[in-house]
């Protein structure tokens, strides 16, 4: 069981990443978080399927905070590779995209690709608030 949700700044991803390591007894396999320019893009998977309550808080709180959504054939192109087992470095380069952090949830790693990118770009755009 997988959801894919776009979120339109990094508060909003941080929130998901820490309801998701607070919920006891989720089976979660991997999240995926990926930068692009106008949000985030997170995939979450799951080892197995959630129970019917459970799966009905987890869309809640995503949809609280963004939406789902089908990405472009090629980023579920890249999403794939990376389930395949590609590294992270060579899926960005491959696909030219950002891949924020996959495995387990990781709020340090959001924090420290916004640290990175506002201290590289001198930018801060909405999205990374």
């Amino acid at each position: 069981m997988e959801y894919l949700y776009f979120f339109d700044n990094a508060s909003l991803t941080i929130r998901v990443i820490e309801y998701l390591q607070q919920c006891r007894g989720l089976s979660l396999d991997l999240v995926t978080v990926i930068y692009l320019s106008g949000g985030w893009l997170m995939r979450i998977k799951f080892k197995e399927w959630l129970a019917p309550k459970t799966a009905t808080n987890v869309r809640a709180v995503m949809d609280e905070f963004g939406y789902a959504c089908m990405p472009s054939p090629a980023m579920m192109a890249a999403l794939k590779s990376l389930v395949d087992g590609q590294s992270p470095a060579a899926v960005m380069q491959r696909f030219r995209i950002a891949v924020v952090t996959h495995g387990p949830p990781s709020r340090e790693e959001i924090e420290a690709f916004q640290q990175q990118f506002i201290l590289q770009s001198g930018a801060y755009p909405k999205s990374l608030r």
